[in-house]
């Protein structure tokens, strides 16, 4: 099965030997081929067997001894327009600009000899050269977790860095600057794992990580080149639909001119209709006036003769009335001296009254009763004048 590390290798390879002038390879259906071996013109370089930067044949060697060369079907900087990459420092690794810029030589390393592992520079900035051993580590520096049980019952630290780096220091001039900034932007898991796989391995991870970068990078120019293939064709597009426009504007302004003639036209039809349909409204308007005069004059000739009724029904009903209120008047008449005679009698009868009273009190002031009630009256009042002044003397 064709994986997509080997797709993007046999990519790279085609691109690579265009660059160079070597004919192209055919192209194979199936699946891609494993080794590919190429001898021209240069002296016995060896490409074993196709890196496969996923699979598990390119980290590492084989345990019965062979030795493994890394895949790279030409360097890059034997391509026209690119420059040689420089030599790495003295730990052995490049740096990360080394990896990204050149593909180095195939690497043969016995399965004999132990790993190196990818060396980092000391943080201190006077030191040039740069320290071959790992920095120091941190008392806060987390332990990696055997499993993914332990990990979850761990304390986890954060992790701060020291930097060794001062303002005006440059990582593209000076490659221990560089060395610094790389040693911060990688974890202490990151660091951990690099020096765990061996040099192959890593070369491994990085070329292929270059290769798929490359690919990427001429997916993207490809994919420019299609876009602008697109925009000249939208461009085209666009100046064809330009020129229709205008070619419609100059009808529509034709037709505009044609319409506007038409309305001049209807405008006038439309001035006569409304002066006969004027002239034909005066005349129903007069019409109508006389008959609403005639209408007024029917509704005034029956409102007087309904007056006329009314007049003679209010005459009728007054006369009926005045017999009413004449009758009503001797029967009053009547009353009147019926109350006459009553009020006489009461006013006699109160007249009576009013003397017996008199009698009466005239005769109870001059009894002995009224004399001891006097008195009562009066102890009880200085009494009660007695209490009334102790209680406002507390």
């Amino acid at each position: 099965m064709v994986t997509k590390s080997e797709v993007l290798y046999s990519r790279f390879q085609k691109r690579a030997a265009e660059l160079v002038g070597e004919p192209p390879e055919p192209k194979k259906k199936a699946k891609v081929s494993a080794a590919v071996v190429t001898e021209k013109g240069a002296p016995s370089t060896e490409h074993s067997e196709a890196g496969r930067g996923e699979g598990p044949g390119s980290r590492g060697a084989s345990s019965g001894g062979a030795t493994v060369a890394l895949p790279c079907p030409a360097p890059i900087s034997q391509v026209p327009g690119r420059q040689e990459a420089p030599s790495t420092d003295q730990g052995g690794i490049s740096s990360m600009a080394d990896l990204a810029l050149a593909c180095p030589a195939p690497i043969l390393r016995q399965s004999d000899r132990p790993p190196v592992r990818p060396q980092f520079p000391s943080p201190e900035p006077g030191n040039s050269q740069g320290a071959t051993g790992p920095p120091p580590l941190r008392p806060a520096e987390p332990s990696l977790p055997s499993s993914s049980g332990r990990q979850g019952h761990q304390e986890r630290v954060p992790y701060a860095p020291g930097w060794a780096v001062f303002e005006g220091d440059s990582a593209l001039d000076n490659p221990q600057t560089a060395h610094e900034v790389l040693r911060v932007a990688l974890l202490l898991a990151d660091q951990a794992k690099i020096r765990s796989m061996n040099y192959g391995a890593f070369m491994d991870s990085a070329l292929c990580s270059a290769i798929r970068h490359l690919h990427e990078t001429e997916t993207m120019m490809h994919i420019i080149q299609d876009y602008r293939e697109r925009a000249r064709r939208h461009q085209r597009g666009h100046e064809e639909a330009e020129a229709r426009r205008l070619v419609s504007k100059a009808e529509r302004q034709q037709l505009q001119t044609r319409m506007g003639a038409a309305e001049d036209e209807i405008r006038a039809l439309t001035t006569e209709l409304e002066e006969e349909k004027g002239a034909h409204a005066l005349a129903r308007s007069e019409v109508r006036a006389a008959e609403v005069c005639l209408a007024e004059t029917e509704s005034t000739l029956a409102i007087r003769e309904q007056k006329v009724r009314e007049a003679h029904l209010k005459a009728q009903e007054l006369e009926a009335r005045l017999l009413d209120a004449q009758s009503l008047l001797v029967a009053r008449e009547r009353e009147m001296k019926n109350l006459e005679r009553k009020a006489g009698y009461h006013e006699a009868r109160e007249k009576e009254a009013r003397e017996q009273a008199q009698n009466a009190v005239k005769l109870f002031r001059e009894s002995e009763e009224f004399r001891d009630l006097l008195e009562e009256e009066g102890v009880n009042g200085l009494i009660q004048g007695f209490k009334d002044f102790r209680n406002q003397l507390r």
